[in-house]
């Protein structure tokens, strides 16, 4: 069942969707009385990073959780917010979401997913099979921006899904990339040197609907240019073991665990 265009301002309507969520945004198919907790093996968390998109956040989950149900998946949401005005550090964010969610779930595979892009068909694979234990899979591969056309065959960025391991072996994203670009074509690079396989999923079923937002600032095409240089080099030094930041506030609400953040 494909998106249908209409937008919520609010989620509370995807209350009645199967069953209820646990707190926090935690969801299993298999018994309406088991934990999701209680299912690792089939575990995927959803990151998403939000920083003045939220009514584009509702939109998003109200067409995405009832996707993930459909799916019989186990999952839980978790949204990172980067706490002041200052530039916006996505890669940073995401890193610190899979840290915190990994205290909270046990999960086998983590969706990175843009809060802005709303999916477009129900065959948008997010569970963990095996077959993407074995290599990374970028999942947006035709966003509305872009004519449904993926730009080039190098990006992964918007809609990523990545095993625990693999993230945990590339050290997960580059902390170095202040603004909006580069941390995605860094993480590429990171594969690329660890030999970690991605694909693309079919251009018929990647496709997203990228909602309008305001624009954000964008990291420095020149810095980004010369940090790509020598991603590979940074992966063991510049990721997971060096994020530094304090969890300014948390709080678990109906359909998600939300996390402010400030970096240090």
């Amino acid at each position: 069942m494909p998106f249908n265009g209409e937008f919520n301002e609010e989620v509370n309507p995807i209350n009645d969707t199967f069953y209820s969520h646990d707190l926090g945004g935690g969801w299993m198919f298999k018994e309406e009385t088991t934990n999701c907790n209680n299912v690792p093996q089939s575990g995927v968390a959803i990151i998403i990073v939000c920083r003045d998109r939220w009514k584009q956040l509702n939109n998003t989950l109200s067409a995405l959780i009832p996707v993930l149900q459909r799916q019989h998946l186990c999952y839980r949401i978790f949204v990172i917010e980067q706490q002041g005005t200052g530039i916006l550090n996505k890669a940073q964010l995401m890193n610190i979401g899979f840290i915190e969610a990994r205290k909270r779930f046990d999960f086998d595979c983590v969706i990175f997913h843009d809060a802005d892009l709303i999916p477009l068909d129900d065959r948008i694979p997010h569970g963990c099979d095996e077959e993407m234990m074995e290599s990374v899979v970028h999942l947006s591969v035709g966003v509305s921006t872009w004519n449904y056309v993926l730009p080039y065959q190098s990006l992964i960025g918007g809609v990523l899904k990545i095993s625990t391991s693999h993230f945990i072996q590339v050290n997960g994203y580059s902390n170095s990339y202040w603004g909006w670009g580069g941390e995605d074509d860094d993480l590429e690079r990171r594969l690329k040197a660890s030999e970690i396989m991605y694909k693309h999923i079919e251009k018929s079923i990647g496709r997203y609907l990228a909602q309008p937002h305001s624009k954000q600032v964008r990291a420095n095409r020149r810095l980004v240019l010369d940090s790509l240089k020598n991603a590979a080099s940074r992966m063991f030094t510049d990721g997971l073991n060096s994020v530094k930041y304090k969890v300014s506030a948390y709080s678990e609400k109906q359909h998600y665990t939300h996390f402010l953040i400030t970096l240090k």
